[in-house]
């Protein structure tokens, strides 16, 4: 599960619609996704990495 900082209001990522990719969802603010165990470790990267940036 994700979501964005209640103190820190500056992300203009969509949660919800970047779990999507993931086969997840949510809403603007928090979002989840599943994914398989032998690929968790490479989607956990992927996703920190791009919320880090705020696309």
């Amino acid at each position: 599960a994700a979501g964005k900082s209640i103190f820190n209001r500056t992300s203009k990522m969509n949660i919800g619609e970047f779990m999507l990719q993931y086969g997840g969802g949510g809403h603007i603010a928090a979002g989840t996704c599943q994914v398989p165990i032998d690929q968790a470790e490479r989607i956990r990267g992927e996703i920190i990495t791009a919320m880090i940036q705020d696309v």
